[in-house]
C-alpha cells in the first residue's frame, strides 16, 4: 500500500472524561495487552497450541494541569470539591474507589478545526495513579493510567475508533 498523507495523525491528543482534562505532556499511549497460555508437549519441538486467554487495554497519560477537578478525576476521588476561597478537595482513606468512566480522546493539533481520529472507551477506570510531581523550573504533572472494561450494554465492546 503506497503512502497517503491523508492518513498521517499529527498533533497530541484531547482527553476527555466528563470534562476536556486539558494540556498533557509526554503524549498519549493506548496500550493493548494479550496473555496467551502455550501447550507444549514432549514430541513437538515449537509449541503445540496456544489459547488467548486474556485482554486487556490500558490508557496512559500524564497531566500539564493538575487542577482540583483533574486531581478528583486521577486519584478518583468521592469528595466534591468545596468552594472557596480557598477550593479545598478533601482526601480520606477508604475513600479512593474505582469509578467507572466513558473516555474519549482525539488527535489535536493547534489551528485545526476538526478532530482526526476519535477514541472513544465505554468503561474505563483509574488503575494507576501517578504522584503529583513538582520539580524546579518544571511543570507540576500528574501520570494517570486507566483500564477499559467491557460494556455489555453496547454492542462494540471496549470501545470504538471514528475518523472525521
Amino acid at each position: 500500500m503506497p503512502a497517503t498523507p491523508a492518513n498521517f495523525v499529527l498533533g497530541g491528543a484531547k482527553i476527555v472524561v466528563g470534562t476536556d482534562l486539558g494540556a498533557l505532556v509526554d503524549g498519549t499511549s493506548i496500550i493493548p495487552t494479550v496473555e496467551i497460555l502455550t501447550f507444549d508437549i514432549e514430541q513437538e519441538l515449537s509449541v503445540s497450541r496456544a489459547w488467548r486467554i486474556s485482554e486487556k487495554i490500558t490508557i496512559d497519560f500524564t497531566l500539564a494541569e493538575p487542577t482540583l477537578e483533574n486531581v478528583k478525576i486521577a486519584w478518583d476521588i468521592l469528595q466534591a470539591i468545596v468552594p472557596g476561597p480557598p477550593r479545598t478537595l478533601s482526601i480520606s482513606p477508604g475513600q479512593l474507589l474505582p469509578q467507572e468512566r466513558v473516555v474519549a480522546m482525539s488527535s489535536f493539533e493547534p489551528g485545526v478545526a476538526s478532530d482526526a481520529r476519535t477514541v472513544t472507551f465505554h468503561k474505563a477506570i483509574v488503575e494507576t495513579m501517578g504522584p503529583l510531581k513538582f520539580t524546579k523550573r518544571e511543570l507540576a504533572t500528574l501520570k494517570v493510567g486507566m483500564f477499559c472494561m467491557y460494556d455489555y450494554t453496547t454492542n462494540n465492546r471496549v470501545g470504538q475508533f471514528s475518523d472525521a
